[in-house]
């Protein structure tokens, strides 16, 4: 992901960046498109006339629509290119040869339909941002502004998965927020290849949410088509497989910090952003996504290994929130209602407090993962009787909530805790957040509803 010394950046037509942008985040949402343009607005710019001439000025015969016409002009100059710009990185890698993917395997097979793939090639692989350097950082430029990896994009049918790859234990899912993960844990975490079987109410769980049937429907998670495998460190990794983490021959429990810049933490992250906009659960449709900075705090809570939700949030004031703001939270759908969203409220909190101590004390707050020091009572419960002058104590969390979220906060803070939180917005000013409507409000308004 690094920029190559020397390397000559090779330069290409607009109507050849255009078509080769849409050959390679065709399968994903417009929202996740690595770059300039979304795929559906490249589609619209392109006039057929334009694509049957360079189809013939690359020996390839004009025909078929105009997505047909696009995918015939891509296959052409990947066959001809030995080199394309670097955004492209799914097709680089089918460019400089199969030995770059590695023959598919059986980790490759749907996790969601269990289709196995014959083949990898420009019909199903994307490429998918997952994370950029914000403006101005100096990363942007020596690494790049974004980082982008391969995914394999499911060509199946959504059917009955009975041999689905098992990925929690119940009694795993069962238990309670487990204790906060040591932020101190130097072993950088691992794929583990143990993992625990699917208890039938998760599995019953996901045959109803992601629209499992007996009909030939192609495989989705909500409208999106589904991405069943990721590609990184050398070998393509199975969705549920990139999911898990582990330090050494323990998996990960807990709320855990995620580092800054492209790690496995990052990818995991934006898996599940995409999750989260996918539309699964209609009760997440107003989930806000999180922002793809990889500089931005970021924690991930993970239950018997298995990532299964995060938060993005400053802890700090800074120029674009003037409070402590939680800009971001998801917890998968299976797993809601065993703990996972109140162990990040509560981290959340925990840390907001923590930065706030650190400045008054003038020590500072941030660590090299963007996280903020805690606080030594970490795993305690918060209310708002837990701080004195607690009427000075205020947070934010950013705009729109979702009704998720808002039926899961009366069960993890009182009323008195939720009218500390302010429901805000990005660049909003101290004076325009003092103005704002409390999460307490909404919450009766949901309940109302």
């Amino acid at each position: 992901m690094s920029r190559e010394c020397g390397r000559q950046e090779p330069v290409l037509e607009k109507l050849d960046r255009d078509v080769l942008g849409f050959a390679s985040c065709r399968h994903l949402p417009s929202q996740f498109a690595c770059h300039t343009r979304s795929p559906e607005a490249i589609i619209a710019t392109l006039k057929k006339e334009d694509l049957k001439e360079r189809c013939r000025q690359l020996g390839r015969q004009p025909t078929g629509s105009l997505s047909q016409m696009v995918m015939t002009i891509a296959d052409a100059l990947i066959v001809r290119a030995q080199l394309l710009p670097r955004q492209f990185m799914s097709l680089n890698s089918m460019i400089a040869g199969g030995d770059a993917f590695g023959a598919p395997c059986e980790a490759h097979a749907c996790w969601l339909c269990g289709s196995a793939v014959a083949s990898i090639g420009l019909g199903n692989v994307a490429d998918l941002q997952i994370g950029s350097w914000p403006p101005g950082d100096p990363r942007r430029w020596q690494f790049g502004g974004s980082c982008i990896i391969p995914v394999l994009v499911c060509q199946g049918y959504g059917k009955p998965c009975q041999g689905a790859a098992p990925v929690w234990s119940g009694a795993d899912l069962q238990n309670g927020p487990a204790a906060h993960a040591s932020a101190a844990e130097e072993v950088a975490p691992a794929r583990h290849p143990n993992r625990p079987e699917l208890p039938p109410d998760v599995l019953e769980m996901r045959a109803r949410l992601y629209r499992k049937s007996s009909h030939r429907l192609p495989c989705k998670v909500g409208d999106f088509p589904t991405i069943s495998a990721v590609f990184w460190a050398g070998r393509w990794w199975s969705l549920d497989e990139a999911l898990t983490l582990c330090t050494g021959d323990s998996l990960l429990d807990g709320v855990i910090p995620c580092p800054q810049g492209p790690c496995m933490e990052r990818v995991c992250l934006q898996v599940l952003n995409w999750f989260s906009m996918s539309g699964l659960d209609k009760v997440d449709k107003n989930c806000l996504p999180a922002r793809v900075y990889l500089t931005r705090p970021a924690r991930l809570v993970c239950r018997a290994g298995q990532v299964v939700g995060y938060m993005t949030y400053t802890a700090q004031s800074n120029e674009h929130f003037p409070i402590p703001t939680l800009c971001a939270i998801y917890v998968r759908p299976e797993v809601r209602g065993k703990g996972a969203c109140k162990a990040l409220m509560h981290d959340f909190i925990h840390l907001s407090r923590a930065a706030k101590v650190s400045a008054a004390s003038g020590k500072g707050g941030c660590d090299h993962t963007g996280a903020v020091r805690e606080e030594a009572d970490a795993g305690r419960d918060v209310d708002a009787r837990d701080v004195s002058g607690a009427d000075a104590e205020m947070y934010g969390i950013e705009e729109p909530v979702s009704m998720a979220l808002l039926s899961a906060l009366p069960k993890i803070f009182s009323p008195a805790m939720l009218k500390k939180f302010r429901v805000i917005q990005h660049g909003d000013s101290l004076e325009q957040v003092s103005s704002r409507r409390n999460l307490w409000q909404d919450v009766l308004k949901s309940q109302s509803a």
